[in-house]
């Protein structure tokens, strides 16, 4: 027996014979590194759209979908469980801001036109919970909430190196660990082993002023913690302390790209990186208190 199956409104409608669908679902994950993996709910492997999708068997995922624009979430448990995922990996942060490409596709039949949802993702965070990783995503929403405009406030509202500021972060592209802080030896108060450490006087031969690093970013370069990116919070000569610790100890060796960062004040954008008229704050703006001031008689 025959029966018209429709595409689509607006769409002409194609003859085939009815059919038993088979569905699974599939995730294409690409890292912002440019990893990609695949990963489909089904007991062996697919081969689907020119790619091979790894089997993983049954997934379980928790979707909440909101009406109209709002942002939907979605918490993934099942592929985070692949064999292909490196645990090194998920605790190193480098499947954040990923993107997931969903598609539930039927596998006897992995032709466009049998493909039954198709919807895209970001990663915001991956946790351990339960004895396995969980990530939560959100959708294509994201983008329709970005914040717009400027503040009006003292300090600059820009970022440091984009277009509208002008500046140009000072960088330092071979850091090399010379001292690692520990109990005995605390770099700028940290004595912990995974924050605080100094720069080799070869790789910093003229290192910025005391404090124009703090808010910038150490990214490391090699080791395990290759590609781990941590803010700074210190910074006084050549000893550096980060904001967060990086997943893996840092030891003597180890290499950094360090970018410097910028307060937003008036000072740091006209001394350090000479962009005073591009400044983006408003600082002869009056406060509260000028506002509330009586007039003075004359």
């Amino acid at each position: 027996m025959v029966g018209i199956h429709y595409l689509g409104v607006g769409q002409r409608a194609l003859l085939r014979p009815r059919v038993a669908y088979t569905f699974c679902h599939t995730w294409r994950v690409e890292r912002t590194d440019g990893v990609v993996l695949r990963f489909a709910s089904h007991d062996k492997k697919i081969k689907f759209d020119g790619e091979t999708y790894e089997a993983i068997g049954a997934s379980a995922t928790d979707l909440e979908q909101t009406e109209g624009l709002g942002e939907s979430d979605f918490e993934v448990l099942g592929f985070l469980n692949a064999d292909s995922l490196r645990p090194a990996d998920l605790w190193s942060r480098r499947y954040d801001n990923a993107s997931i490409l969903h598609r539930i596709i039927d596998w006897q039949r992995p032709w466009p036109w049998y493909w039954l949802r198709k919807h895209r993702w970001w990663i915001k965070t991956v946790g351990f919970s339960g004895g396995m990783f969980r990530a939560q995503v959100h959708g294509i929403e994201r983008w329709l909430s970005l914040p717009g405009g400027s503040r009006y406030e003292f300090d600059c509202d820009l970022t440091l190196g984009e277009a509208r500021c002008g500046a140009t972060p000072h960088v330092v592209l071979a850091a090399v660990v010379d001292t690692v802080a520990s109990t005995g030896t605390p770099i700028l108060g940290e004595k912990g082993d995974r924050r605080g450490f100094t720069i080799t006087a070869g790789s910093w031969v003229t290192p910025p002023r005391d404090g124009l690093m703090i808010l910038g970013e150490a990214v490391s370069t090699n080791g395990p913690n290759k590609g781990r990116k941590v803010q700074i919070s210190a910074h006084v000569g050549r000893q550096i302390v980060v904001e967060n610790d990086f997943t893996f100890r840092i030891k003597a060796g180890d290499t950094f790209v360090l970018r410097s960062g910028c307060d937003h004040t008036l000072r740091t954008c006209t001394d350090d990186y000479a962009v005073r008229p591009r400044y983006g704050g408003f600082p002869f703006m009056p406060s509260a208190q000028d506002l509330q001031q009586k007039a003075i008689e004359t």
